[in-house]
């Protein structure tokens, strides 16, 4: 069923595929953005825009009134962001507060034998270790201490470049195999905002029985992994 969904910085590269999947699919998209020019020229025109910042308390709190679900598309790196969404989100009563699901990075997710992506896949190496301590020390932290009673962090690889050389347009997926050797390793923005808006509708349709609540998932093309 459509679903109304809020999207936070939705003009950058995952922000803008999010928005443009849930618009296909049918749902009613709010969008929370810096710019209406920008918002004008990379988003849908089916969606409405609230234009101002997503770390003002009173901006976010007036955007998320009424809707399903809240999917922020930045990391812990906005900590501001983060924070401010998981406070204004957990203010809202029961009753009507919405889903809210976050961006986190592989190294924050736990592998198959119970060793972290960290050392599996990275190598130990200390930039792999920042990340996962900012994403569990701010993002999964900050969630885990809230008033939100369903909330999800899904967690794409780490970026890669893309065939056009962009730093920034393939995510790297699986964190038991962050290889690009492997075949569905990678995947671009349109492929993780997917798994974005079905976890975000599978918690809105399905409460407190969805898999995703209130734990980590690695996205993976074609099927979603929970580390409860």
């Amino acid at each position: 069923m459509p679903i109304k969904l809020l999207i936070v910085a939705a003009t950058g590269g995952l922000g803008s595929a999010i928005t443009r999947h849930a618009v296909s699919v049918g749902h009613n998209v709010s969008v929370l953005v810096r710019s209406a020019e920008s918002a004008a020229a990379k988003l849908p025109d089916a969606v409405s825009v609230v234009v101002g910042d997503a770390s003002d308390p009173g901006i976010l709190a007036a955007a998320v009134q009424g809707v399903d679900a809240v999917a922020v598309a930045v990391g812990a790196q906005a900590k501001a962001v983060v924070e401010n969404a998981v406070s204004v989100v957990s203010g809202i009563a029961a009753d009507t507060q919405p889903a809210l699901v976050m961006v986190g990075g592989s190294p924050a997710l736990a592998m198959e034998d119970g060793s972290s992506a960290v050392t599996g896949a990275f190598g130990g190496a200390e930039w792999a270790q920042g990340l996962r301590d900012l994403h569990l020390g701010v993002t999964f932290a900050a969630l885990e201490a809230s008033q939100v009673g369903r909330y999800c962090m899904a967690c794409p690889g780490t970026m890669k470049a893309s065939e056009d050389g962009k730093p920034h347009g393939v995510h790297g997926f699986r964190p038991n195999i962050i290889d690009p050797s492997v075949a569905g390793d990678a995947a671009t923005y349109d492929d993780v905002a997917v798994g974005i808006v079905t976890v975000a509708v599978d918690l809105v349709e399905n409460g407190d029985a969805s898999p995703y609540k209130n734990g980590k998932i690695a996205l993976v093309p074609g099927e979603n992994h929970s580390e409860m």
